[in-house]
């Protein structure tokens, strides 16, 4: 299962905490194995939020004016959904 974690970068520590606690978190399920991809302004950042199964958002006053976190949500809401 692959994750992908959306934060404003002044909330990188944070996201990357969380980052390294969610596949323990899911050790317990049947999921197989999981990745994390913790927020990157890099390249990559739309190619791995496009390959993830779940989205999720660190919330807060940074992220809410964030220009990373806005084009994240962009782009899922432009998103097709494959598991449909």
């Amino acid at each position: 299962m692959k994750i992908y974690l959306s934060s404003a970068s002044e909330d990188l520590t944070y996201a990357q905490q969380l980052a390294g606690m969610l596949p323990g978190l899911l050790a317990d399920a049947d999921v197989g194995e999981v990745t994390v991809y913790a927020p990157h302004e890099d390249a990559e950042r739309e190619a791995r939020l496009a390959e993830s199964r779940f989205v999720v958002f660190l919330v807060s006053p940074a992220a809410l004016q964030s220009a990373g976190v806005a084009r994240d949500i962009e782009q899922i809401l432009g998103m097709q959904d494959p598991y449909a």
